[in-house]
């Protein structure tokens, strides 16, 4: 309920930044890099399912931030929010990354034993998106960390 108030009073790009402050608050060993290239205006407006694709993209990033917070021991985050182009369809671009432990690749996807990453891919589905979900777990190794990429097409 509280997402859909203030998707409608202070817009989709408003509430993510609202997001991101959040978390920055509450995880103050975290480092936290954001870049918008996108502004509320440049959001399409003509989607038949327009607030309720902007609660879910809200909900795909919440979900995102709570599975770094708690599972990941990053102690950097990366969010980027763009809009573009791809095969002349224009879409909205949104990833977080972590450089926290990873997980295995097999615990992603709709036979996933995780809630969170189910939900994540559901809702994605829901709303016409793509989504990708690449984590660098190796083990003994440094390099490590997850990225969660969402592709929204302007159009669904």
């Amino acid at each position: 309920q509280k997402d859909t108030i203030d998707i409608k009073q202070v817009g989709l790009i408003r509430k993510i930044k609202d997001l991101v402050d959040d978390f920055t608050l509450k995880n103050p060993g975290i480092i936290v890099k954001q870049t918008f290239k996108v502004e509320e205006d440049q959001l399409p407006k003509k989607r038949s399912d327009d607030e309720y694709w902007r609660i879910e993209v809200v909900k795909i990033i919440r979900e995102v931030l709570n599975n770094v917070e708690k599972h990941s021991k990053a102690d950097k985050v990366y969010i980027d929010v763009k809009a573009g182009k791809s095969k002349a369809k224009r879409k909205i671009y949104i990833s977080v990354s972590d450089n926290g432990t990873g997980f295995s690749p097999d615990t992603t996807g709709e036979s996933s034993t995780s809630f969170g990453l189910y939900e994540i891919n559901t809702r994605a589905k829901d709303i016409g998106a793509t989504i990708e979900i690449d984590s660098l777990y190796r083990e003994k190794v440094d390099n490590k960390g997850t990225i969660v990429m969402l592709e929204i097409p302007y159009d669904y």
